[in-house]
């Protein structure tokens, strides 16, 4: 899940989902202007190996004027096998936090290739909204569990990467934290297996980089 990153796509064909591993990092640290590249590698997976770059490039909140939501333009899945990886869509989302660290996102998403969002009944639908919502902190306090934070995101869109899911973070301590909860496809017969949903475990390891 990941409402900002969007979704990534099961390989057409394969039996069950691949293992996503990733790896994420800033390298515009400004206070009015930030971005972040990062790469996704599908294990396993056929030849080509399902690869991608990813990156985007944001305005902080209240950049623009006064109560100015946070702002972010960018591209995930990009591939290098035409036809076969090279989804490269573009996003437009805005977001804005509320009280106890949480936020509501929205925006849009615009695919690059007709055929590989082109849905199972043959209609091509490369456009759709991206909505999320990330809760307040629910402090725990105990010993190897800082707190909780439930999540919820929709791509809409009937094509390979429409999904919709909800989940809850596990944050261990502020660098470490656990994501579990269903993911459901909005045209699952594009999906490994003709799966209509299933279950994600994502664990999340931020490493803070200079002073």
């Amino acid at each position: 899940m990941g409402a900002i990153n969007g979704e990534l796509p099961g390989e057409r064909g394969a039996p069950a989902y691949p293992i996503d591993t990733g790896l994420t990092i800033g390298v515009l640290p400004s206070s009015k202007v930030q971005a972040e590249v990062g790469y996704d590698v599908l294990l396993p997976s056929s030849n080509p190996v399902f690869f991608f770059l990813n990156a985007k490039v944001c305005t902080p909140e209240s950049t623009l004027f006064k109560g100015a939501p946070a702002i972010s333009f960018g591209i995930w899945n990009v591939g290098f096998k035409k036809d076969v990886t090279d989804y490269n869509p573009i996003h437009l989302m805005f977001q804005k936090a509320i009280p106890g660290n949480g936020y509501v996102a929205a925006g849009v998403y615009h695919g690059m290739s007709d055929v590989l969002f082109t849905n199972s009944d043959g209609k091509v639908v490369k456009n759709g909204a991206m909505l999320g919502f990330f809760s307040p902190d629910i402090p725990v306090g105990v010993k190897g569990l800082q707190k909780l934070n439930f999540t919820a995101d929709v791509q809409t869109g009937k094509n390979v990467l429409g999904a919709g899911g909800f989940g809850l973070y596990f944050y261990f301590n502020q660098y470490v934290d656990l994501l579990v909860g269903p993911v459901f496809y909005l045209d699952s017969k594009l999906q490994p297996g003709g799966a209509k949903h299933l279950w994600t475990t994502q664990l999340d390891v931020d490493i803070p980089l200079g002073k």
